[in-house]
């Protein structure tokens, strides 16, 4: 009796459980990838929005001026709030840069006030130029 209930696992019916296992979970896994990740490129008034936004954030800064069409942006920082504004500023061009991918754009930063620009910088291709 006991050979009886005993039964041996047959390997083709094991693997081909083992393939529908593994294609179930690799759907699984797809679906959730679709449903939770945008695969699709953010446009330039999306990027330049979000990033408006961490400018903003920025102590010192008294205006921000952005103009896509013309591929320009202006700040207007107060030097005795925040002295370290350009350096800090840099690190954020760098991100920006990299996602607006092949746009370019001029960065102008002026001290106080629009009368003499103290940095100048292009974002192009990824990078940051001055």
């Amino acid at each position: 009796m006991k050979k009886r209930l005993r039964k041996e696992i047959n390997p083709e019916k094991s693997n081909k459980m083992i393939y529908a296992v593994a294609l179930g979970l690799a759907l699984v896994v797809v679906a959730l990838f679709v449903i939770f990740v945008d695969l699709r490129p953010a446009s330039q008034e999306t990027i330049l929005a979000r990033y408006s936004e961490q400018i903003r954030r920025f102590d010192g800064l008294l205006e921000v001026q952005i103009l896509p069409d013309e591929g320009e942006i202006e700040l207007v920082y107060d030097q005795l709030i925040n002295d370290d504004f350009p350096r800090r500023i840099q690190v954020l061009l760098k991100s920006l840069s990299r996602e607006l991918g092949d746009d370019e754009f001029r960065v102008t930063i002026y001290r106080n006030n629009r009368d003499h620009p103290v940095l100048r910088y292009r974002l192009k291709e990824g990078r940051v130029l001055r």
